[in-house]
């Protein structure tokens, strides 16, 4: 818990307000190779070897936490790409929003464990609601108040 707290202090202590350089310090997205249309995932990019590991420990710090935003992403990640390749992009995640708190000068703010759920559902009445127009079908929706 406690790392996940510190973790954005981690990284801007490693990276010492070096701005230009973050994301190319980091670089722990994951390549892509394509084969007839089919993207395939390959090895991460080259980097800074140190920031990677420390990534990857608030990675998995992150991931052992309850309700929360990078647990949750991690969950959905971790059936379809396995549990270290979760964990990169689960870093990649936390030095994507290192470089936002650090650019925009704003505090870190938790999303929760519902945000993802909630777009897949806005995302699925949205599509269901396309679908239903193609076939001609009028629909009016009525968002219930809970």
């Amino acid at each position: 818990m406690v790392l996940l707290i510190f973790w954005p202090k981690l990284v801007i202590t490693w990276l010492n307000f070096q701005m230009s350089n973050i994301l190319h310090l980091g670089q722990v997205c994951l390549r892509e190779a394509m084969s007839r249309q089919e993207k395939k995932g390959t090895r991460i990019t080259h980097g800074d070897k140190y920031l990677k590991v420390l990534l990857v420990q608030c990675a998995w710090a992150a991931t052992r936490t309850k309700d929360t935003y990078l647990r949750s992403k991690y969950d959905r990640l971790v059936g379809r790409r396995g549990k270290k390749r979760a964990l990169v992009a689960i870093g990649h995640k936390i030095l994507i929003a290192a470089y936002h708190i650090l650019q925009d000068k704003v505090a870190y703010k938790e999303l929760g464990a519902e945000y993802l759920h909630e777009i897949k559902k806005e995302k699925q009445i949205k599509r269901h609601i396309q679908l239903l127009k193609e076939m001609g079908v009028d629909v009016e929706i009525k968002k219930e108040v809970a």
